[in-house]
């Protein structure tokens, strides 16, 4: 016997035809006088991306980075060196560039 429920689900959201919403251009930033630009966290692998933020408050800003840089991860970390709050100053400002609010 067949469950009802099953065979005419109804659809609440549609992943396949979801479209965003916010404007996806890339956050372009100047490294050791070099230019990168880092793709909008909207346009990155969903998993990869939760995975990254599910790693604790450092592990997070480096995996963020890492994972909107993409092949210029590499580059961009080998141009100059890079303290914790210039760090910090960029996922701060990238992530609000990409519409998350932060709290500070």
């Amino acid at each position: 016997m067949s469950n009802p429920r099953n065979d005419n689900p109804t659809v609440d959201f549609n992943l396949d035809n979801y479209r965003s919403e916010v404007d996806l251009k890339p956050f372009v930033i100047v490294h050791g006088g070099t230019p990168f630009s880092l793709t909008h966290l909207d346009e990155l692998d969903g998993w990869k991306a939760a995975e990254a933020f599910a790693g604790g408050e450092a592990g997070a800003d480096v995996e963020v980075i890492k994972l909107a840089l993409g092949d210029e991860f590499q580059k961009f970390k080998d141009t100059a060196r890079l303290r914790r709050g210039p760090m910090q100053a960029l996922v701060k400002r990238y992530l609000s560039h990409c519409g998350i609010d932060t709290g500070n």
